[in-house]
């Protein structure tokens, strides 16, 4: 019976809890975001909800200035005070009191057409207002569905997390002590295909693994991509990610890194004479082992 070093075991132990305590606080956060994301989105419920009691107090104070005002009805009295007051003038002449007749038909008129004015005035008042509110309404409605929209992502990308790390958990056959298989699975669900574990395995012990070493944990943005899928993202027409291209029977794989510590720059000048295909930009890392499939060495920056 092989002797078990304790001490590797002990470590190895120790890096597992630690990728589960970090796993937590991912789900943690993301979690809080979810929270928060929910919050603004009642916040902006009970915004929308005055805004529409609001625009129906103006709607029925503007019905209650047109009903009250009656601006037809004044229009047409003013129209026949007016005759009225003509009349008044031309019998002035013959008729005891003329003046003071039209002198009152005269008062009447400009107080009922200063009336009719100020009337239509507040009426203008009331309309731009509710303009103004229906702008509003119109602008909380976008923001409100932006932010739903925005939760709903949130927790669909809460969803898949926890997806993932089931998955990782799950599958216990690992590459190498500090990755698993499940960790290379496409972003769209799609399993890593059977056929490319072992060039899996050679990146995790070349590539990974060392990076590890040296700069904590390491995050796989995007490993496995089928044809369709690299082709949804953007991605090169024969990108290594596409790990059974044209022949290449998975052997060789790309991974598209982040690390815990250090940054791109530094992920890309540590793997020189490790991967065979080494790519920087600006938020990862890009390293495969073409070399596998017999591809010349390459560099880039993206």
């Amino acid at each position: 019976m092989p002797k078990v070093n304790v001490a590797e075991v002990n470590k190895q132990i120790e890096a597992k809890l630690k990728d589960l305590k970090r796993g937590r606080a991912k789900t943690e956060r993301a979690q809080k975001i979810v929270s928060k994301v929910d919050a603004r989105v009642d916040e902006l419920r009970d915004e929308l909800k005055e805004i529409r009691l609001e625009l129906d107090q103006r709607r029925a104070a503007v019905k209650e200035v047109r009903e009250d005002l009656h601006v037809a009805e004044l229009e047409e009295e003013v129209e026949r005070l007016r005759v009225a007051a003509g009349e008044a003038a031309e019998g002035a002449d013959v008729e005891d009191g003329g003046d003071e007749e039209i002198s009152r038909l005269g008062s009447t008129l400009d107080s009922l057409s200063g009336l009719v004015e100020e009337g239509l005035a507040t009426r203008d008042r009331l309309l731009d207002r509710l303009d103004r509110l229906r702008e509003r309404e119109a602008k909380a409605e976008t923001v409100l569905s932006e932010a739903t929209s925005e939760r709903d992502e949130d927790r669909e990308a809460l969803k898949r997390m926890r997806a993932r790390r089931k998955k990782i958990n799950d599958r216990q056959d690992r590459p190498s002590p500090h990755f698993a298989y499940a960790e290379f699975d496409c972003r769209n669900g799609q399993e890593l295909p059977k056929g490319s574990e072992p060039a899996v395995k050679d990146w995790c012990e070349r590539i990974g693994e060392p990076l590890r070493k040296k700069f904590g944990a390491v995050h796989i943005n995007s490993g496995y991509r089928p044809v369709d899928y690299n082709a949804s993202v953007g991605g090169e027409a024969n990108s290594v990610h596409i790990y059974d291209y044209a022949g290449r029977n998975f052997a060789a794989v790309a991974v598209d890194i982040t690390c815990e510590t250090g940054s791109p720059e530094d992920w890309y000048a540590f793997t020189a004479g490790k991967a065979d295909g080494r790519g920087i930009y600006a938020t990862f890392h890009h390293a495969d082992n073409r070399g596998r499939i017999g591809w010349s060495a390459a560099t880039w920056s993206g």
